[in-house]
């Protein structure tokens, strides 16, 4: 027979009285043809060529999983790697070494298959030794908009579009500045995966983070004092938990973010030195510094808040409990989103299933504000009351960006900073006790019924019974009290 053809291949049988035949298919190609136990032809193929003195076999598979192209095109490879002076049965081998070693590593988990398993590596060979925080801040980005999303997909199926989505989605919910966070963040990440083949190619290329306003500028809504003294009025009509009432000026007062504020202990609390304590794994994680317990003095105005926080039910513990009852076996803090909401609900002009009807009871004119415009309006308050920048930044637990004064200007400027919040707390009193007058004013009917049920709780008994108490609550306009 001469050489092999497609066809020869398909129809070839070994010789009658033979185990084993070999035929040539040229170029190095041959197939070996096996008599099996029930006598029928087993076909495989085969690539014979020397390295030096030696007679080297490369087993190439089967007939016909492997048709005749199919082998000639393997053996093709083969040549040409001779003729560049290689020895392919070595480069064989040394692949599926290779292959076997990451298969092997793999499954020791050394080698990341998924963006979370990728993301897990990076912060634990990256982050942990390269951020003071060990990437706890990157670590809640990451929980908050990305992993949920991202986390399970295979490291060679995620595309570009995927990102972009997830950026998208982001933005959409007004998180400008953390797409940006969140874009470098991932690209920082595929960088440290690249040098260890971990990935085949960098799906953040060609994403701009100014697509997504993700370097834009910060949000500069302040509440000007005509704004703060209209608020004190639309708050002494609104509907809102009086919880959430004390809540928006208590951080007003203090110039500390939500989060913080809402996860406060009765224990992190010196009523009597008027001090709170906010410890390190209540701030926000700073990948600049070291973090220290933060002590913030209270001032008489921020403390009259507290205190009526804490006469309220289910504050043994927190001063913002997630259940109200004090006999709760399983105490913890509301979310800081339920406060976010609730002013929210109250500015957006139309109502959403389940909230509530009240709508625009807390619109100013400024425009829509939230939460943590209170933090921006008490540093902004406090810079016109001629506190120095560097206390400002203090009060509030800013890091010092310049790290040579940060390094060397370590004075924790108690005395200033108690002075700053108390100049704070004065000017927040005046502007409350003049809305309070102009709210009496306008809400006349409203305040003598206020007083009507007062003096009925202190004294016990209906007013109308007694004409000369009837006489003292209805002129209490006539006392100056309005």
């Amino acid at each position: 027979m001469g050489k092999l053809n497609a066809k020869t291949a398909a129809s070839c049988k070994i010789a009658p009285g033979k185990s084993e035949q070999y035929l040539q298919a040229g170029d190095n190609l041959v197939m070996r043809l096996r008599r099996t136990s029930t006598g029928e032809t087993a076909k495989a193929w085969q690539f014979k060529y020397r390295a030096g003195e030696r007679r080297v076999t490369i087993h190439i598979g089967t007939y016909p999983e492997i048709t005749f192209a199919g082998a000639r095109d393997i053996a093709a490879g083969y040549r040409a790697q001779l003729a560049r002076g290689d020895d392919p049965k070595a480069a064989l081998e040394r692949e599926q070494s290779e292959a076997k070693a990451q298969q092997l590593a793999i499954a020791q988990g050394e080698i990341p298959e998924t963006f979370r398993q990728l993301f897990d590596r990076w912060k634990q060979d990256y982050l942990a030794h390269n951020h003071d925080d060990g990437g706890a801040h990157i670590q809640g980005m990451f929980d908050r908009h990305v992993l949920e999303h991202l986390g399970e997909l295979r490291l060679e199926h995620i595309k570009q579009i995927h990102l972009a989505t997830l950026l998208d989605k982001m933005r959409e919910k007004g998180l400008t500045r953390s797409c940006g966070i969140v874009l470098d963040a991932t690209r920082q990440m595929l960088k440290f995966a690249m040098p260890f083949d971990w990935i085949q190619r960098d799906f953040t290329m060609g994403l701009r983070k100014s697509v997504w306003n993700g370097d834009g500028e910060a949000r500069a809504r302040v509440l000007t004092d005509a704004e703060i003294k209209a608020l004190y009025k639309q708050l002494r009509s609104s509907d809102l938990n009086p919880r959430w009432k004390h809540a928006i000026w208590f951080i007003l007062a203090c110039g500390t973010r939500a989060e913080e504020t809402l996860l406060a202990r009765r224990g992190d609390l010196d009523i009597d030195a008027r001090e709170w304590f906010i410890p390190v794994d209540n701030q926000k994680k700073l990948n600049t510094s070291v973090q220290l317990v933060h002590a913030v003095h209270l001032s008489e105005f921020a403390a009259t808040h507290l205190k009526a926080l804490l006469d309220m039910p289910g504050t043994d513990v927190f001063v913002f409990p997630a259940r109200l009852r004090s006999d709760a076996p399983d105490a913890r803090p509301a979310d800081s989103k339920t406060l976010t909401k609730a002013v929210r609900d109250r500015q957006r002009g139309v109502q959403l299933a389940g909230k509530t009807a009240n709508t625009t009871e807390l619109q100013l004119a400024g425009g829509d504000w939230d939460v943590h415009d209170l933090r921006r309006t008490m540093s902004t308050v406090m810079q016109e009351l001629g506190v120095e920048s560097d206390v400002i930044d203090k009060c509030q637990n800013h890091v010092q960006p310049n790290p040579i004064r940060r390094t060397y200007q370590r004075s924790p400027l108690t005395a200033p900073m108690a002075e700053a919040w108390d100049a704070l707390g004065a000017h927040l009193t005046k502007l409350c006790m003049d809305a309070e007058q102009e709210w009496r004013k306008e809400h006349r009917e409203e305040y003598l019924r206020e007083l009507r049920e007062a003096a009925v709780k202190a004294t016990g008994k209906a007013t109308h019974k007694s004409p000369a108490k009837r006489q003292q609550v209805t002129n209490f306009d006539d006392a100056g009290d309005i």
